[in-house]
């Protein structure tokens, strides 16, 4: 991972052994939440940023692409087909709660690897989810409708 900054050369702030797939920046800027292997296991792990000090593992038994709530206080991730969430503290120091099981999906195979299986809205109470039966192929589509509303079927 490199922090550019527009005023001079990339910097590297993690070596790509410390990291797998995708890096979430906290709504703040102030962490980066990204998964790493440790012990043989992917694991979900918080730093601060832009400075990279401390590392806390937020995860127990496995996790991966974790994703930021909007108002920083939540962080979610992915365990298998899990979907898990964990309360973040920030004040007086930055403490992390228990993980929370919220469902389970349905496994999507064929994934290429960092892919984001899931994504929270801004509210942090719906979820999109990659979710089915089958393999992901490259002539696979997705539709996404912006500003629908259940009232414009009405309206013709």
């Amino acid at each position: 991972m490199r922090q550019i900054d527009g005023g001079g050369p990339p910097v590297e702030l993690l070596k790509s052994p410390e990291l797998y797939g995708v890096v979430s920046p906290s709504p703040d800027g102030r962490w980066i939440a990204h998964a790493a292997y440790q012990g043989g296991t992917l694991q979900v792990f918080v730093r601060s940023f832009p400075d990279i000090k401390g590392r806390w593992q937020v995860s127990h038994d496995g996790g991966s692409v974790p994703r930021w709530s909007a108002d920083g206080r939540t962080l979610f991730f992915g365990q298998d087909n899990d979907i898990f969430e964990v309360s973040v503290q920030r004040e007086p120091e930055v403490a992390f709660g228990e993980p929370r099981r919220l469902f389970r999906r349905r496994p999507v195979r064929g994934l290429p690897p960092g892919a984001l299986p899931f994504d929270v809205s801004r509210d942090g109470q719906r979820f999109l989810v990659l979710s089915g039966e089958g393999e992901v192929s490259s002539d696979t589509s997705a539709f996404v409708v912006l500003n629908w509303s259940p009232d414009a079927e009405m309206r013709r």
